[in-house]
């Protein structure tokens, strides 16, 4: 809001300070309001002498029960002096009134006046309770069942600033309205309903866009039969600038390397010997040569394998071994002593450990430390929950129905487990910031309850109540990239009981669009994100565990 001194009565608000700039002088008006009551956000306030002399509008959001008014004493004329107010909610809805009338003049520097506010009758506010549906594709227009009271014919609605194109008043307490399409639009979605009348109300947490549609095309990779792949990585294994695969298969003692040629398509099959039933894959720099290497954790041979790579696709393999029965489910890599050097945390399934071996840089695993989590921990992963810059561990326990959080010390130590509550049976899980706002969150998979958790971080390392992302029958693996291209995180679920995975976009506030899916192999376990055809966008591997292959869905997101 501007004002020009001396042409025209000055916003309330500016008064003090065009007095300063003008050279004018005032009179002060403390005005002292009764009545105030606490639903009164604001107090919309003007003043005026016998008629003559209006100032404009200002509102007041703090100090509401005292405040001060300035005059021009070039304005002033003989007469009474009239301040009214208008109070209202944060809906802007008008819920009180008031008047008070004072005598100022040129030779009175101060004068006080005391306001009474009166509560007007509700039928003058217009309030916007619920929008069905709450989220909404951004493609194609949608039309929106608007819930509140004193809705009336002419009635307008404008949904992040796009107009309504037709709206049908049913009663005063719901309206219809269709919005056209808002592509480039995401996230929550302010709605603006106006009466005929001039009653507004705007409601910001109602209503939200998710993403533009994300679309895959597929093909298959055979593997051997009876390889049961479960687990898979995603690395340049051979440093000619293309995105590989690596397949942990469970019904054998091997891992498949798959070379890619950057169009989407991989050539030959070949298998590396691990131990028995390996079931996770984690990529890391062990030896610091700047070559890839692998670690393999194995369920049934009490191992992982450490697979050190030359840097054409070919590796030498070592094994760390545990007690018999330990069975290690997964594996993961991280410095957790700060020493420069790939450290790795593997979940023991038998013991509820996670057992974390500090690398010596050199390929070599000499030392270890055990850590309790929940009851059969089946995935452990990686992330600096607490903002700290020093690696933490999230853990996922099948029979606890939780996940366990480790905060590291950067010695190599980590505080004992806290846990946190999330769906039945869970299997894997997946870090990423889902609220854009700079602190890790987590996504879970429960194969039992057939949902994901996500779980939103609150940057000590702790996460509030898990919400709940209905996806489909049996959820495995979960993973995490920008699908569309709209900057914020989507989850990626490969759903064992329905053949097919799960993606489902994020609005960027820690809420979910509707989930859409892509049919794959026969009992998808393991989903992995890779780049495999050199576009920019984020493609997806996908373990079919029965039929034996793995799918590549190639990003086809406008």
């Amino acid at each position: 809001m501007t004002s020009t001194c001396l042409k025209r009565p000055l916003t309330l608000g500016l008064l003090a300070l065009c007095g300063l700039s003008c050279g004018l002088d005032f009179v002060s008006v403390g005005v002292t309001v009764k009545n105030l009551t606490p639903d009164i956000s604001s107090l919309y306030v003007y003043g005026q002498i016998d008629g003559r002399f209006e100032t404009e509008g200002n509102e007041f959001t703090q100090q509401l029960g005292h405040f001060t008014l300035q005059v021009p004493v070039a304005a002033i004329g003989a007469g009474q002096f009239t301040i009214n107010a208008a109070g209202r909610a944060n809906d802007r809805c008008k819920l009180s009134a008031g008047r008070v009338d004072t005598h100022i003049s040129r030779d009175v520097a101060y004068s006080e006046a005391e306001m009474n506010l009166v509560l007007l009758p509700s039928k003058l506010c217009t309030q916007l309770t619920t929008v069905t549906p709450a989220l909404a594709p951004t493609e194609k227009p949608i039309t929106l069942t608007l819930d509140g009271q004193n809705f009336a014919e002419g009635t307008t609605v404008t949904v992040a600033g796009v107009k309504a194109t037709s709206i049908q008043v049913s009663s005063s307490t719901r309206l219809t309205a269709t919005i056209p399409a808002a592509s480039g639009t995401y996230g929550n979605a302010p709605v603006v309903v106006l009466t005929p009348d001039g009653q507004s109300t705007t409601r910001s947490d109602l209503f939200g866009y998710y993403a533009r549609q994300i679309s895959f095309s597929a093909t298959h990779l055979s593997l051997p039969p009876g390889t049961l792949p479960i687990a898979l990585a995603v690395a340049d294994f051979n440093r000619d600038s293309r995105v590989d695969l690596a397949v942990a298969n469970h019904g054998g003692s091997n891992v498949t390397l798959l070379l890619g040629s950057g169009a989407g398509v991989f050539g030959p099959p070949n298998s590396l010997s691990v131990g028995a039933n390996p079931r996770s894959i984690a990529v890391g720099d062990f030896d610091q040569d700047g070559k890839p290497d692998m670690a393999v954790a194995n369920e049934k041979g009490n191992s992982v394998s450490v697979l050190i790579g030359d840097g054409t696709g070919g590796f030498v393999k070592s094994s760390l071994d545990f007690a018999p029965g330990a069975s290690p489910e997964c594996v993961a890599v991280g410095d957790f002593d700060l020493d420069g050097k790939s450290d790795l945390a593997v979940a023991l399934w038998t013991d509820g450990t996670v057992r974390v071996l500090f690398g010596n840089g050199l390929g070599g695993f000499p030392t270890f430390n055990n850590f309790k989590v929940g009851l059969n921990p089946l995935a452990v992963a990686v992330g600096n929950l607490n903002q700290d810059a020093k690696l933490d561990l999230i853990a996922s326990n099948y029979s606890s129905s939780s996940v366990s959080v480790l905060l590291g010390n950067g010695l190599g130590g980590f505080s004992p487990a806290t846990d946190t509550t999330v769906g039945t049976n869970p299997i894997h899980l997946a870090v990423g910031d889902f609220n854009v706002d700079g602190k890790i969150d987590v996504a879970v998979t429960n194969s039992s309850s057939d949902d994901v958790s996500v779980l939103i971080g609150n940057g000590t390392g702790q996460f509030g109540i898990a919400n709940k992302l209905a996806v489909g029958v049996s959820p495995r693996s979960v993973a995490v990239a920008d699908f569309n291209g709209d900057g914020k995180l989507d989850v990626v679920v490969g759903n064992n009981g329905d053949n097919n995975v799960s993606v489902v976009p994020g609005i960027g506030d820690g809420g979910f669009g509707a989930a859409s899916k892509f049919n794959v192999g026969t009992a998808p376990y393991y989903v992995a994100v890779g780049d495999f055809n050199q576009d920019g966008k984020p493609d997806l591997a996908v373990a079919n565990y029965v039929s034996n292959n793995v799918t590549i869905l190639i990003n086809t997101s406008r």
